[in-house]
């Protein structure tokens, strides 16, 4: 919600399992005009020729931790993998659902889920 009132926000994007704190962020941004995407699996958007690719969770989600949005920015021949605050359940089924998919979880840079306590 800080970002929303400190910075100039164009849209902002959650998962689809949006828990009660991610509802108050959405529901601040509407309020104040700025878009709102709810976003699942396989879902993708391009931001100035970067391709950002939403891998987790499915359009079904869990919430909490392990309905972490999973984003996996992609720019050229480099890719950095956002993997929210996964848990090991969440971690578990992204890895299933990529396998299945045939999506790479390929990068050059990972921010580690769950503050790296998996």
């Amino acid at each position: 919600e800080a970002v929303t009132r400190r910075l100039v926000v164009g849209r902002v994007v959650i998962g689809a399992g949006a828990d009660e704190p991610e509802q108050r962020v959405t529901a601040r941004a509407g309020r104040r005009g700025i878009d709102v995407a709810q976003m699942s699996a396989g879902g993708a958007l391009d931001f100035g020729g970067a391709k950002v690719e939403v891998l987790w969770p499915p359009a079904t989600g869990p919430s909490g931790n392990d309905g972490s949005i999973v984003l996996r920015i992609v720019f050229g021949d480099r890719a950095i993998l956002f993997t929210g605050d996964l848990e090991h359940a969440g971690e578990t089924g992204l890895l299933r659902m990529a396998y299945a998919n045939g999506w790479s979880l390929r990068a050059d840079v990972l921010k580690v889920p769950h503050h790296g306590n998996h």
